[in-house]
Formats: structure tokens, sequence, C-alpha cells
């Protein structure tokens, strides 16, 4: 060993190529029985969760093998914790962390552990192709707070034994590393004190270890506004998504998918503190009803709403369970499974008196669980509410590699008398203990990069208030449709109204009076409190007015009609059960359930269908289908649509069904003939073709998003198709992922015009059947689209390409 641990380079060179595999490195920690029956709870089903959103193309089998091991590099099982603050990877000076690795620790720890004098290749149980004289610490930060997993670093040997090192400090697992930024380099470490005090001497950036038990230096990613604010990239959620949106459908018509991907995914960076928050949505729903990794998202909108601002206060499994477990308008109680809201009751699916009814799950229809959502969404809301945090001050930044070492702590501070910077740094001590300090005073350069910093966080603080939980919560509201569930709540609504009441960064709440000046309780606000109160103002109120004119263009969701609601009902429970049958068999056996209701005199309203398996065993659009009742508290059998009620009503519709013109030269369809409508030249009616003066379509101007798509439909369809059919065609297609660059083939058949792409998927049918919506209807689908892919985008969150061990 050479004088500060490191192995010595005449060892290394005869080692070197089993030093490089790392073939022989081994960790000593828990056992591999111990860490397979941690992967089995609650906590380790949420590691491999974890695992698998950081590489989903990874089998089981090696997502289970990087678990086992990386649960075993730690003296104990680890504990799951929230984490906010940063964590730091340390790297032999001149390299990288790779974009893969799951052991990170806190910066804190790194310095407390070198001021005691111990070696951080020996604490941290480093491989010896890791350890350095000197290692650069990278930094990553979280998104939202986020869990990890804290053990300590066991034991390890390399070389048969011939190198060990003791361990003993503390890690922190993060198995998903996309839920953190970049990592960034902050500073540099010697392996000891003396390789410390030597690098800190020599090149004044070594990070101070005189304040080790503080935590590091405020990192760059709490952001926020300085002099002036503008409002470029300071819009809520809403705003940003409408445009966001109609910038990705563009890229994906013109056949740039990586491109489209890559702005939803700047989309979720630039909301980091509200959609992709649907990551701890996700932990949550694991975490409370952990059975299955499956089992682990609750569909984004919480978790978007949440975002960070109630991470710490729903990891307690009292207050997740107020989100998960909800009474609907009827009293009865659900709770989140997995991706479905269920219920349990007693149940005889026997149509056998003598049975014993058994206690069974049923599955909540679209409906229902978009009424539960929003019932969650507002308990989540109201946690949310409850545990607000402070801002992060904008005018208290701390220091960076770049800046003059202290053996303090020393944050640069905004001179509340100017515009400059300062920071008062510990240059030596002396006897006893008395520190001395020095006055440093921002350069221009230096200057500049702390406004840009303030500003980005005030930014941040914005992005993680309750006007942007607000603003988030109000685009789920509206883009699905809650207000037929129940108003927004107060604390929503207050959060809207204005700029005048904020939270500033020491946790009191200020309100603006008519003279411009800000008030806690009759205490007026100064200098950097007060210009931190009005430059969160100046950029908040644009902000909202913004996001109120995103809302404006929102169209009220239309209620469905009985009989639409009857086939959005069937098509969700016969995904449940893998069953997708096309437009006429879905029309053949709608016809057939509703035969049986009349003959049995049933209400739709009050019961529910579920398919039952075929003579083999299977389900398919042939299966018989029970309609089931509440009686006396048990779920029962009233009767059965069978599978000769359904063949039977898909053979009335054949024999009744009108004679269909098949298209020669092209496959476009068009129109079914109403009164007033003359045929077109293949003798297929194509809508109004009178006098009468007919309103310009939207997607007629080169401007529109959908424009192209309309003008190639435009194109392939006959001269003399109505406006208001090609208004449709247009919406329909671009409300099933069919743009100009990918649409294929048109073909019609019947009463159905069915368009593609080449690989035949997606695939949109349109019925002919009946005339076409307006113009004004179609380009308001087209819209809603548009704006329910915010809402979509931001549930996805962005994945890892993978995560090697």
């Amino acid at each position: 060993m050479s004088d500060h641990g490191l192995l010595s380079s005449e060892i290394r060179s005869q080692h070197a190529d089993a030093i490089a595999l790392g073939r022989s490195f081994k960790t000593h920690g828990v056992s591999e029985q111990a860490a397979k029956e941690f992967l089995r709870t609650d906590e380790g089903l949420i590691y491999q969760q974890r695992l698998i959103e950081a590489d989903p193309a990874a089998s089981a089998q090696v997502i289970r093998e990087r678990a086992i091991l990386q649960t075993m590099s730690g003296q104990e099982l680890p504990r799951m914790e929230l984490v906010s603050e940063p964590l730091v990877k340390a790297v032999p000076s001149g390299t990288q962390p790779t974009p893969y690795t799951p052991f990170f620790g806190k910066e804190s720890d790194f310095l407390r552990e070198v001021a005691a004098g111990a070696r951080i290749n020996e604490r941290f149980g480093l491989p010896i192709a890791s350890e350095a004289p000197v290692y650069d610490l990278y930094r990553i930060v979280p998104r939202v707070p986020t869990e990890v997993f804290v053990s300590t670093v066991a034991p390890t040997s390399e070389l048969g034994g011939a190198v060990t090192r003791t361990g003993g400090a503390t890690q922190y697992l993060v198995p998903n590393r996309n839920l953190f930024s970049e990592a960034v380099r902050v500073s540099s470490l010697g392996n000891d004190l003396s390789l410390h005090e030597s690098l800190s001497a020599r090149r004044s950036m070594g990070a101070s270890v005189a304040s080790a038990g503080e935590s590091g230096a405020r990192t760059n990613g709490r952001s926020g506004l300085a002099k002036t604010v503008g409002t470029a990239g300071l819009a809520l959620t809403a705003y940003d998504a409408l445009t966001t949106s109609a910038r990705s459908d563009a890229l994906r018509d013109q056949g740039s998918v990586l491109a489209a991907q890559s702005e939803l995914s700047h989309f979720a960076g630039r909301n980091i503190g509200g959609w992709a928050g649907a990551a701890a949505g996700a932990e949550l729903g694991l975490a409370t009803f952990g059975k299955t990794p499956q089992t682990a998202i609750i569909g984004g909108v919480v978790g978007g709403v949440i975002g960070s601002v109630a991470g710490e206060r729903i990891a307690d499994r009292e207050d997740a369970k107020k989100i998960y477990t909800q009474v609907d308008k009827d009293g009865v109680q659900w709770r989140l499974a997995g991706q479905q809201w269920e219920r349990e009751e007693l149940a005889d699916l026997t149509q056998d008196a003598a049975a014993q009814p058994q206690r069974r799950s049923f599955s909540a229809l679209p409906e229902k669980t978009s009424e539960l959502n929003y019932r969650a969404t507002n308990a989540a809301v109201d946690l949310a509410s409850r545990d607000q945090p402070s801002p992060a001050n904008p005018f208290k930044l701390g220091a960076g590699a770049e800046d003059r070492a202290s053996l303090q702590r020393a944050d640069w501070q905004r001179d509340p008398r100017g515009d400059g910077w300062y920071r008062d740094i510990v240059s030596r001590v002396e006897a006893p203990d008395i520190p001395v300090f020095e006055r440093e005073i921002a350069s221009p350069a230096r200057a500049k990069a702390l406004d840009a910093e303030s500003t980005r966080t005030i930014a941040s603080n914005i992005a993680n208030s309750p006007s942007a939980t607000a603003a988030r919560y109000e685009a789920a509201y509206r883009s699905e449709g809650w207000d037929r569930h129940g108003p927004m709540p107060t604390q929503i609504t207050s959060a809207l109204a204005g700029a005048d009441t904020l939270t500033a960064s020491n946790g009191l709440s200020y309100v603006r009076g008519a003279d411009a000046a800000w008030r806690h309780e009759g205490a007026v606000a100064s200098g950097n409190l007060e210009r931190e109160l009005e430059l969160t103002r100046d950029a908040l109120l644009p902000a909202l007015a913004q996001h109120a004119d995103a809302m404006s263009h929102v169209s009220a969701r239309a209620a469905l009609s009985p009989e639409a609601q009857d086939r959005s009902n069937l098509t969700s429970t016969y995904a449940a059960f893998g069953i997708d049958p096309n437009v006429e068999s879905m029309d053949a056996i709608l016809l057939a359930v509703e035969r049986t209701r009349v003959m049995h005199g049933l209400d739709r309203s009050t019961t529910s269908l579920s398919p039952k398996p075929d003579n083999d065993g299977r389900y398919s659009i042939h299966s018989p289908i029970d309609h089931l009742v509440r009686h006396e508290g048990v779920v029962r059998v009233a009767a059965t649509t069978t599978a000769e009620d359904i063949q039977r009503a898909r053979d009335d519709q054949t024999t009744h069904r009108e004679p269909s013109i098949e298209p020669r030269a092209k496959a476009p369809p068009t129109d079914q003939r109403a009164p007033g409508e003359t045929p077109g030249p293949l003798g297929i009616p194509l809508g109004d073709t009178s006098a009468k003066e007919t309103p310009a379509s939207p997607f007629a101007t080169s401007n529109h998003p959908q424009h192209a798509l309309y003008a190639l439909l435009k194109d392939n369809l006959p001269q003399g198709t109505s406006e208001r059919r090609l208004a449709q065609f247009t919406a329909e297609c671009h409300r099933g992922g069919i743009g100009p660059r990918s649409l294929a083939s048109i073909e019609i058949a019947g009463e159905h015009a069915a368009f593609a792409t080449a690989s035949g998927w997606p695939r949109v049918d349109v019925s002919i059947s009946a005339s076409p919506p307006s113009i004004e209807e179609s380009a308001m689908r087209a819209q809603e689209q548009s704006l329910r892919a915010q809402t979509d985008a931001a549930r996805e969150m962005p994945q890892a390409q993978a995560m090697h061990h």
C-alpha cells in the first residue's frame, strides 16, 4: 500500500487485467437469501419497479440479479427514504460517473469522513479501479422528492482477499437515475485529510471540511429570479402543454418521432415540480398496495398534481390511503389496485341459488373511474396544501467549485443596498479557535452568473408554488371533464385568483396592500425580502394570465348519451378480458345485449356486464355476457346474453343492412346521402353539395396544425366530398394518431371507412352510416385531443435507456 492507503503502482501493474475487469471484487454484506427476501417486501418491490423503469428492455432475470447484487452491497438491508436534496458520486479526478451507477452518497458524509481522518476508498469500499488520490464529486439532484435506499457500505475484498476495505460509510442506492438530473461536477476531494488539504492549498477548489456537519453548497438546480424577470419559461403547465402538444404533433406528423418524444421530454423537464411527480404517485400506489410490481401507478393525474409539494407527507401510509381509498357518490368504497379502482362485494355468479356468495373484486367502469380519479386528486390537493414547503431564498446562494475556498461555509448574498453580491469567507483560524473573516465581492462576471441563478430560483419556486399546483389541477380538471363530478376545491380557485398573497423564503405569508407594501401580521417586508416578493409577483401574474387564457380554450366535454356510455363501458370491460371487437361486431353485441335487457326488464343504469368464457375456457367476441345486478347486498346474475343471441343479432344486422357500393379508383369513405344531397362520381353520397353556404373549415388554413393531414385527405378523396366529411376524417385521424406522413391507406367497406399506416397500426375506423358532424364539432374534437395530449404526455415519465450494475 502507499502512504495514503492506495494500492501501489507495482501491484496495480501486476494485476492490471483483473483490476480493470473487476471480476475479483466482492462485497461481504447481507446474504443472497436475505436480499431475495427483501425483494419480496413492499420496499423491495418498489426497488425492482424502479430498475424496470430505468431499463424496460431488460429481462425479469436481469432485473432481479441487479436488485440482489445491489442489495448485498450493504451491511444491512436498505431502508427506503424520500430525499429532495442532492446526492454526489466520487470518481477518480478527470473521469465521469457512468449514467447507470446506482451508488451515491451525501456530500456532507464524504466531507465528514475526510475531516475525521478516514480514507474515502476504505470507508466507501471502493474497487481498486475506482480509487485515486483525488476524486471529482459529481452531483445529481432529484427532480421531485424521490425514494432512495439507504444502507451502510459493506466490507469488500479484491484479488482473492489480498486487498480488503472495511466499508462503514452511508450509501444511497438510486435504482432509477432518470428521476434525477444529469451528473454535474461540483468540487474535488482528496482521498484523505492530508491529500485534501494539499489539494485545497494547491488549487483552491477543494470542498471545505471544517463544516462537514453542514450540508454541501446549495445546488444550482434550486434556482430562480433576479433584477428583471420576463415571462418566457414561466408559463404554467397548461399553457406550456398547449404549445408543446402542437409542436410535438407537427414533428410526429412530419415523421420525426424521436424529435416529438424529445419535445415532450423537454416539456416534462420544464415542469419538474409538476407532471414529473407522476413518478412519485406511482411509487405511492405500490407502497400502499404493494403486491406485485405492476400495482405501481394511479394514472399520473394525482402524482402530477401533487408534484413535489406533498411528497414527504404522502409517504406516510395513512395519508396515502386518503388518496388511494375513496368513497363514491353512492357511498361505495373503492381502492386503487394497480391501474384500476376496485371494490369488494359478496357475489354469486353461478346462477345456483344453493351456492354461498363469496367476496369478489369488481373493477370500476370508465365513468366511475373518472369520478374516483377526481375525488383522489382532490384528496391529494388537500394534503399538498397542508404541507407546502417554503420557497428557496433567491438571494442566498451556495458557493461553487470555481469560488475561493473557505474553512467554513460561505454563501453568496445579495447586497440589499445595491445590485452586488458578497460572501464572508474564513481564510484562517487564530488561537483559540477564532475564525478570521474576509469579505469577497463578486466580480461582474460572477455577479451576472449569480443573477441568473437567482432568476432560476424564483422560477423554480413558482413551479412548486400553490399556483402551479392549482394550474396543474385545473388542466386535469378541464381536460378530464371533472365538472360533471363536482367543483374545483376552494384552495385551487384561490391560488389561481391572483398573486398578492405569497409565502416568502422565511416561511411566512405576506399580503400586498394597496400601497404596494408586503405585510405579515402588520410587519412590513423590506430589503431582499421585499424584492423577493415583488419579483415573484411580477413573474407569477403573466404566468397566471397565460394559464387562464389557455384554459379558456378548453371546451367542456359533452356528456355521453346512454347508448354511447353503454358502448364505452362494454369496450372497457372487453379490454380487461383481452377482447377487441371491430365496429360491426360491437354493434351486433350491443344489439343482443339490449334485446336481453328488454326481455328481462333490466335497466342499463343498475346493471353491469361481464363476459363468460367460451366452451374452451377462452374469451372472445362470441362469449356469453352475464348481466349483473345487486340484490339484497349480493351481486347476482340476472340474465345472460348467449353466444346464440349475439350471432342472431349479427345475422339480423347483415340481413337488414343496405347494399354498399365498393370503391373503384380510390378507396375513400364519404357521406351517407341525406335529403338534399347529390351523389358523387362513384355513386357514393359526398355530403351537402347544394348551393347553400358552408362554413369555412379551419383545417383549410395553412397554419392549422392539422392542415397537412386535411390536404392529403382532400387530394385522395373524390371531388365533391363535403367539407364536413373532410373535417370529420381529419379530426378522427388526428385523434387516432395518424398524420400526413404516416397515412398509407384509405379503405371503404359498407358503411365504414378505415385509415391506416403502412404497418396497419394505428388504424382508425369511421362510420359513414350517418351524416357527418358539423365542421365546428370536428374542429373541437381535434382541439380536445391536442389538449388531452398534455395530460397523457405528462403522465409518462421519461424513461432511461438502461441502468447497469
